[in-house]
């Protein structure tokens, strides 16, 4: 499961497929194992939540790693597996971000 915290030493990535709501299963068929079989296995992941828009036309997928060289080396890994080319049609769109403000709610008393 994901730790948020502004404080932590970590590598976030977030990744955005574009699907439709007759497309997210499928591309839920194969991001899934991906993540589950390949991404989770690596060394340095910490790791990985997926989200699904609400209006079904977008697919998130939230990563956190150890480290950057934790990551490049797992993408140096990925290349050329079938997953890849698969998810292509799905403009896949990566970003990694810093987090700034991560709040809880506090416990009750």
């Amino acid at each position: 499961m994901a730790t948020i915290h502004a404080d932590q030493a970590l590598t976030t990535l977030m990744v955005t497929f574009e699907v439709t709501p007759e497309t997210v299963d499928h591309a839920l068929g194969i991001i899934e194992p991906y993540v589950r079989d390949f991404i989770a296995v690596q060394p340095g992941f910490v790791s990985s939540n997926l989200h699904v828009s609400t209006d079904r036309s977008r697919i998130v997928h939230y990563a956190q790693w150890r480290s950057q060289a934790d990551f490049d080396r797992f993408r140096e890994k990925a290349q050329g597996r079938p997953e890849i080319a698969a998810l292509k049609p799905y403009n896949a769109s990566a970003k990694f971000f810093d987090i700034v403000l991560s709040l809880d709610v506090p416990a009750a008393s």
